[in-house]
């Protein structure tokens, strides 16, 4: 955890201050404390098989790449391992010329997509500029995720009745220059999967802040108590920023929020499972694919 939270919070991306600031910071202030408390958390959600998100995500590159027989399929992480310097430095070393990169959220923001197309573009630099690189843009592939996501939701949320429905996407710090655009993004998925879904009315918020910073407001915890204590008892939960089920979703939702929520008088929470290798997921991803694919021949 301590590795991958210095690798992920040294981003000049992620954490937007001077290098000896940003150092300090990390080093001294957040992974001591951080990497503990994420350690205990990732015990509660911890399979037989290892990381949920990991595995999680290997299926998904697995369904992706059996609707491509004919393209290779790698699946990365922008921070730890499989790394995409690892990926790249092999589809390189195997004679590969061209680079489809899917980032895997449906907004986009600099601290997730474009770090990760910053990533790709070093990596080939220092590789020597061996693909020729195309980034899908989130946009691509949103309105696949959106149908898939109604698809997974609407199950659940039939058969639970709740009195309210919180739509949750990943923070950001308010002071970060696409903030805006970001959270218009997510306001527009909230609005589709609302529209998909045949909802009256949804809370949008969020979630995962770090620090005592400013953060896109308003926060899914803060409104989640706010509404036990008005009286809601069922609350529905959708959380459209993740792709696949990982620590925020299984654990920050599922069991830290559920429990606050009964805490403060909530009868019952449910939060909705993520698209994972739903099949109109899959095939946006691979439609996306296969559209760059055309236009490069």
């Amino acid at each position: 955890m301590a590795r991958y939270l210095r690798q992920f919070l040294m981003d000049p991306r992620v954490i937007r201050a001077p290098w000896p600031i940003r150092y300090f910071l990390v080093n001294a202030l957040i992974v001591p404390r951080r990497a503990r408390s994420s350690a205990r958390a990732y015990e509660k959600i911890w399979t037989s098989q290892g990381s949920p998100l990991m595995v999680a995500s290997q299926n998904l590159a697995h369904a992706v790449a059996t609707s491509l027989p004919e393209t290779v399929v790698r699946l990365a992480m922008r921070y730890q391992q499989p790394s995409i310097a690892k990926e790249m430095k092999a589809l390189a070393g195997a004679g590969e010329k061209q680079l489809i990169v899917l980032p895997l959220f449906p907004q986009a923001c600099d601290a997730t997509t474009g770090s990760i197309e910053a990533e790709v573009l070093l990596q080939n630099k220092r590789l020597g500029k061996p693909f020729d690189v195309t980034v899908v843009a989130p946009s691509q592939i949103h309105d696949s995720f959106v149908m898939a996501q109604a698809e997974v939701a609407r199950a659940p949320f039939s058969s639970g009745n709740p009195d309210a429905v919180i739509m949750s996407f990943h923070g950001l710090p308010a002071h970060y220059p696409d903030a805006v655009s970001y959270e218009q993004q997510c306001q527009k998925t909230a609005q589709q999967l609302k529209l998909a879904m045949g909802l009256d009315e949804v809370l949008v918020t969020f979630q995962s802040r770090l620090g005592r910073t400013e953060w896109i407001r308003p926060y899914t915890d803060e409104v989640v108590l706010k509404l036990a204590k008005q009286g809601v008892g069922k609350l529905f939960v959708l959380a459209p920023a993740f792709v696949c089920d990982g620590l925020e979703t299984l654990e920050e939702l599922a069991i830290q929020l559920r429990s606050d929520f009964i805490a403060a008088g909530g009868k019952e929470l449910m939060v909705a499972p993520a698209v994972d290798t739903h099949p109109i997921w899959v095939q946006g991803l691979v439609k996306a694919a296969l559209s760059v694919g055309a236009m490069t021949d």
